[in-house]
């Protein structure tokens, strides 16, 4: 770890504070990288949801897919106007490299405008959504945490049953599954959404539990959330005190990228056959993207504590 250029990076930091809203402060800033180590252990994460962030960005600041959605326009026409637009930002670049930027650049906008022209979102089929959870035998787990469905939840996906679920008494003081019914029950997450181009087929539906079917969504990063925490709980346990808590997405998109439990080298703990939790790497730290370990029951630090009642967290707004 860089310590001598952490120092040196808070210090910019603290010195552009009053300077913050001003073109001045914020270019001074700008120039700051990214020291050694401040990243932490989810460094491959946060580069690789930024790319993906700045790269949505920039296409769409060169077209805009939703005029195109509306609109009898075809790819061709995506193309023209990217290209136009490349031309202009890249004045004195090789032609043929222009052309090739822009090929690709209009296949991938024509995925989303195509999917968003589609008149909602087709129907999944009994056939379909027993298809998917066959194909999750003999475990069927939520895909994205490695929750293991109640057997409530399987009858009723499996329309077994139509018995009533209830709240949880006790819930993950990071992640509150169970404040609400649906939170529990089985649902089919589209890996790749439909408004991205997702297909509604086997390949691309997956078992996901409610809650992160939820805080999904149709996002794709850790940045897609606010970029400041959820609130504040003061757990009942003086062990932990008072905790900040992270965005529900960062939680869930760091469980799902990592898939595994990251506390032990050894551990066999993996989405496929285990539930996994977020807890910190750095015990008095906030539970910021930074600081997010993926752990198992086995090896979580807060494993007799995890579990709260509602009433401890903060009020949603």
């Amino acid at each position: 770890m860089d310590t001598h250029g952490i120092s040196k990076f808070y210090k910019v930091l603290a010195d552009t504070l009053p300077t913050r809203w001003t073109e001045s402060g914020l270019r001074e800033v700008a120039g700051l990288s990214a020291p050694s180590g401040i990243l932490g252990k989810n460094e491959w994460l946060l580069k690789a949801d930024y790319a993906i962030t700045v790269g949505r960005w920039f296409l769409e600041g060169l077209v805009d897919p939703a005029k195109h959605v509306e609109s009898g326009s075809n790819i061709g026409h995506v193309y023209v106007e990217i290209f136009s637009q490349l031309r202009m930002l890249a004045r004195h670049a090789p032609e043929d490299e222009v052309e090739l930027a822009a090929t690709q650049l209009a296949d991938f906008a024509w995925r989303e405008i195509e999917a968003r022209r589609g008149v909602g979102r087709e129907r999944i089929s009994s056939t379909l959504k027993q298809a998917v959870w066959f194909n999750s035998a003999p475990d069927q787990r939520c895909y994205l945490c490695g929750y293991q469905f109640t057997q409530i939840a399987r009858d009723l996906f499996l329309g077994r049953a139509q018995q009533e679920m209830k709240p949880l008494n006790l819930v993950d003081f990071t992640r509150p599954r169970g404040l609400n019914v649906r939170h529990l029950r089985i649902e089919l997450d589209h890996k790749i959404p439909v408004a991205e181009g997702g297909a509604t087929d086997e390949d691309n539906l997956h078992l996901a539990c409610g809650w992160c079917n939820l805080t999904k969504s149709k996002l794709w990063s850790v940045y897609d959330a606010k970029a400041w925490a959820a609130g504040v709980v003061k757990h009942p346990d003086p062990k932990i005190g008072t905790v900040t808590l992270p965005q529900p997405l960062w939680i869930l998109r760091v469980i799902a990228a990592r898939g595994r439990c990251e506390a032990a080298s050894t551990c066999p703990a993996r989405l496929k056959n285990s539930e996994l939790f977020v807890a910190p790497f750095s015990a008095g730290g906030a539970l910021t993207p930074t600081n997010l370990m993926v752990v198992c029951a086995q090896h979580d630090p807060w494993a007799s504590s995890r579990f709260i009642a509602p009433s401890f967290l903060p009020k949603r707004k």
